[in-house]
């Protein structure tokens, strides 16, 4: 769902938090860190687009790694290269306790939202929809690409006005939570996947709207 020029408070929960745009040519916002049971898990701060057209989250390949050691996870090798997906027991994935943090607030992940689904038919071992991506933005410096596998758990708004920001609140209905950092919340994030998320978009034209959000 996206709804223009206006933020439907039914549809989250909590208070809406705002992270400034970093650089304009994306939405992107700097990332505080990825928790693990609360815990903000050492080396995985970034600078973060948030971006509704990608299917998973794609973070640099060492902030991955760092967030498959707490977890517990393994890499997934394609071939003879790695493939930057990582695997764990499907009987675990779901029970896992993942948050990011931006403007100081986690925000939970579903822990169905945390799997694309088994390596195979026949496997007990599922991927996760954390994956290894080097991508830069058009400064040259490491970006994430935090897509629906997160977004799915937020009502995420778009707004034009104070040079860009975005307003993130956990959805309504989501399974998730979001808590501030350091208030060692360990909600549980496991249940079924969400079906959509929510945006919030802000036009630029000053006949439209400032405000777009997008619900997915």
């Amino acid at each position: 769902m996206i709804i223009f020029g206006a933020v439907d408070s039914s549809t989250y929960t909590g208070s809406l938090v705002y992270a400034p745009v970093t650089i304009q040519a994306y939405w992107q916002v700097d990332c505080d860190g990825v928790a693990h049971n609360g815990n903000i898990i050492s080396g995985t701060t970034f600078g973060a687009a948030i971006d509704s057209g990608t299917s998973l989250i794609y973070v640099p390949t060492s902030v991955a790694a760092n967030i498959a050691s707490s977890l517990g996870a393994t890499a997934y090798s394609a071939g003879s290269s790695s493939s930057g997906y990582y695997t764990m027991s499907c009987d675990t994935i779901e029970q896992q306790n993942v948050a990011f943090s931006f403007a100081g607030t986690l925000f939970y992940i579903n822990g169905a939202d945390l799997s694309t689904g088994r390596v195979s038919s026949r496997s007990n071992q599922c991927l996760l929809s954390i994956v290894g991506a080097d991508t830069t933005d058009p400064n040259r410096q490491p970006i994430a690409i935090v897509g629906d596998s997160f977004m799915k758990n937020v009502v995420a708004v778009f707004d034009y006005t104070n040079n860009g920001r975005v307003g993130m609140a956990a959805q309504k209905g989501s399974n998730s939570t979001s808590s501030p950092v350091g208030s060692n919340s360990n909600s549980s994030s496991s249940g079924s996947s969400s079906s959509a998320s929510k945006l919030v978009f802000a036009p630029l034209l000053a006949l439209v709207p400032a405000i777009f959000v997008l619900l997915c």
